[in-house]
């Protein structure tokens, strides 16, 4: 069992189970992590999920009506509707499909995967930079969210909309942060397992390769040297005494150095058998485990691409809206900013999550490809080991429902839809102002 040390997982778990998306509890019996449903925090589930959802349902039937330019009041219309009819699906999804999230652990405790164990290393900065960039932003948010709040508490907006709004924001938003960050550590741990099963397996070919072993055979050719050149001396000694009782003790020492070197010989085989075999079942275990763990991502992708979708829907629409409504609205341009940023930084991490599975996925097949290229082997060695390599090829991808592939190309067609909306909102705005059109049928004339 590994020593323990800090690890963000337990602590995101934790989290989520605040939030209501994780209502199970997890220990480790016989070094083996074992996850069950926590009465209480399921109860806890039951409650938060319903009221997330009946504010989330408030902020839809309630949505201020702006009386500004169509092109302002459809913007408006697609925040408004398109964010909080989103979060209607998210928090039932969250709560209910937790049992996957926990068929995921209980899959990793088989393989004996420690989540306790520290993953963060120097290329979490980006991570690092998302969560305090998040903080602080929804530290900004809220305040000014609060702020501006306040100004209306008198009003039915204040209640029916304005309370609803600011906390379906925050809770949201904390809760893609935990997720985003619950699957990136996940997968970090499940990609750092595979190449230490690797390197555990370059080092076992490493240690039976012909220079580790070249000393017993050198030893039995010197051998055979000596055997040779002895049997010449004594029968030097033979023909110069020609007695009886020597010559029949030189055949008996002859026959008995003969079957001492053969049973040297016979071990020598033995050891080297016994280390191909073990090399064999080396392979075929370390075959099985990276096995386990693709499955473990497939099971990760079914649970995540709901949520996926939904959030990256959810950051795109505010992300482009926001941006929009800056030119219409600059006193709130400082909000309208930070919220776009929020919304961006969401999307780059999304798009960042398979990051470390494919690092390391290409550490682990440039392993291979080196034990197969230094270390000599027998053919059914090399076969089993082809086949691993081979199954590093075939890494699994993290297909959305086949509509995309989830890595950092897909930040190309959000920045080219988010563009387009703005180049065609503007176009509408330009044709609904009277001055410039006004201006522009002047200059015609």
């Amino acid at each position: 069992m590994r020593c323990h040390s800090p690890s963000s997982v337990p602590v995101l778990l934790t989290a989520m189970k605040i939030f209501g998306g994780f209502p199970f509890a997890w220990n480790y019996k016989e070094c083996q992590l074992v996850v069950k449903r926590s009465i209480p925090f399921t109860c806890w589930s039951m409650i938060v999920m319903p009221v997330m959802t009946i504010l989330s349902l408030c902020c839809v039937v309630n949505a201020p009506v702006n009386h500004g330019k169509t092109t302002y009041r459809i913007s408006t219309y697609i925040l408004n509707y398109g964010t909080y009819g989103l979060l209607l699906l998210f928090f039932p999804y969250f709560t209910l499909r937790s049992y996957a999230l926990a068929d995921i652990l209980r899959r990793m405790g088989r393989q004996h995967v420690d989540i306790r164990r520290s993953v963060i290393d120097k290329r979490d900065a980006f991570t690092a930079i998302y969560v305090t960039s998040s903080f602080g932003a929804l530290c900004y948010i809220n305040y000014d969210a609060i702020w501006n709040c306040l100004q209306l508490i008198y009003k039915m907006e204040f209640t029916i909309y304005k309370i609803p709004s600011i906390v379906c924001d925050f809770v949201s938003e904390i809760t893609v942060v935990i997720l985003i960050l619950s699957v990136y550590f996940i997968l970090k741990i499940l990609s750092i397992e595979s190449q230490e099963s690797v390197e555990f397996l370059r080092q076992a070919f490493e240690s039976s390769s012909p220079s580790n072993s070249s000393n017993g055979h050198q030893h039995l050719k010197l051998q055979h040297v000596a055997f040779n050149s002895w049997d010449a001396v004594d029968t030097t000694k033979h023909a110069e005494t020609g007695g009886h009782s020597i010559a029949t003790s030189e055949k008996k020492h002859r026959r008995e150095r003969h079957q001492s070197i053969t049973d040297h010989r016979t071990v020598l085989e033995d050891g080297h058998n016994s280390r191909k075999d073990e090399n064999v079942r080396c392979c075929q275990r370390i075959a099985s485990r990276l096995m386990a763990f693709d499955d473990v991502v497939h099971e990760v992708v079914d649970y995540l691409s709901p949520l996926v979708i939904m959030i990256l829907l959810s950051c795109t629409l505010n992300a482009t809206t926001m941006l929009y409504l800056i030119s219409q609205n600059l006193i709130a341009i400082y909000y309208y900013l930070t919220y776009s940023f929020l919304k961006t930084m969401s999307v780059v991490s999304i798009a960042r999550l398979t990051e470390p599975l494919r690092w390391k996925r290409e550490n682990c097949l440039r392993e291979i490809r080196k034990i197969l290229v230094t270390c000599a082997m027998e053919e059914e060695e090399e076969a089993v080991l082809r086949n691993v390599e081979k199954l590093l090829q075939a890494s699994p991808q993290f297909h959305v429902y086949q509509l995309f592939t989830l890595d950092c190309r897909i930040l190309l067609p959000v920045a080219h839809g988010v563009v387009t909306y703005l180049v065609i909102c503007f176009q509408f705005n330009y044709s609904e102002d009277p001055r410039l059109v006004g201006n522009s049928t002047a200059d015609t004339e």
